[in-house]
């Protein structure tokens, strides 16, 4: 009996902590952008740890693209995410895991130099599990709502996304910020591509090719940046690899950069890679072709 109430402890204990540790070190996001047309990407990557206010906070960079770049610091506990509000000084709820259909919560912001506080409500609208990685997590269908203290028509936006639980907002990271606002319409990342830490693995939700393929558009015409295709992803026994020129070389390293596999003129367009036997893991994937090298990020699991 005692061993039994000690497994389910370590159980319960693992949960929490697994629940707890969102945005661990190392955690990177790639999210969808998009603009006239051209399509290419943003990376969020949790880079440290810090101190605020006497709780233990995660450091996130956010990419450099204008109003979005800079450093923001989140905690979390069990069932909730806060974000610090650096004007305020003070954390503001940016996610509630635990939510019930019909709850709401609100974050409030302000900017350098204003004195107006705007409100955003976050509305769940439905609730459900998935299972991603071998982990049930939580999910919310919710509603984003601006309340600006002044009531301008362009001020107010509504929009709907998905929030999974360790994982974030599936349309982006942080849909609303302290000094700019609600991120909806323009150039702005739409849509998770990837996700991966160290304790969860790598999740690619297949909005895209790869976490870092770009693509332009020139009139009805498509030129794209990537020439390399790599499927499936998660991978279990074998790889399949194309390209639109003869690849010349094919290598795969671990994730400490150690190279573990190498296929050496191939000179075709396609190959085919037994992975049945490599150790489940983040894997790099780096093709060589005359256009050039291009590295992508894969996954390994039985």
């Amino acid at each position: 009996m005692k061993k039994l109430i000690l497994v389910i402890s370590l159980l319960i204990s693992s949960v929490l902590l697994f629940s707890q540790n969102f945005a661990p070190i190392g955690a990177t996001w790639h999210y969808q952008s998009t603009e006239m047309g051209d399509t290419s990407f943003v990376k969020i990557e949790s880079v440290g740890d810090t101190t605020i206010l006497g709780h233990l906070c995660q450091t996130i960079n956010l990419p450099e693209t204008g109003w979005l770049s800079g450093t923001v610091f989140v905690y979390s506990t069990v069932d909730s995410v806060f974000l610090y509000n650096h004007f305020l000084t003070s954390f503001q709820l940016l996610y509630a895991f635990n939510a019930q259909v019909s709850d709401s919560w609100s974050f409030t912001r302000k900017s350098s130099g204003q004195s107006e506080i705007d409100t955003v409500r976050i509305t769940v609208n439905s609730i459900f599990s998935q299972t991603i990685n071998g982990n049930t997590l939580r999910s919310l269908d919710v509603t984003y709502e601006s309340i600006p203290v002044i009531n301008w028509p362009s001020s107010t936006w509504v929009y709907n996304s998905t929030i999974v639980e360790h994982i974030g907002d599936m349309n982006y990271l942080f849909h609303f910020q302290h000094y700019i606002g609600m991120i909806d319409g323009g150039p702005y990342p739409k849509g998770l591509r990837c996700y991966s830490d160290n304790t969860f693995g790598f999740y690619d939700t297949g909005l895209s090719d790869s976490c870092e393929h770009e693509a332009t558009y020139v009139g009805i015409q498509k030129i794209e940046t990537s020439s390399i295709s790599i499927w499936p992803n998660p991978v279990q026994k074998e790889l399949h690899v194309s390209a639109s020129l003869n690849i010349d070389e094919i290598q795969i390293f671990d994730i400490t950069g150690k190279l573990i596999f190498n296929l050496n003129k191939n000179q075709r367009m396609e190959a085919l890679i037994d992975m049945s036997e490599f150790d489940n893991g983040i894997y790099f994937v780096q093709v060589t072709t005359s256009k050039g090298i291009e590295m992508k990020k894969i996954l390994k699991r039985d």
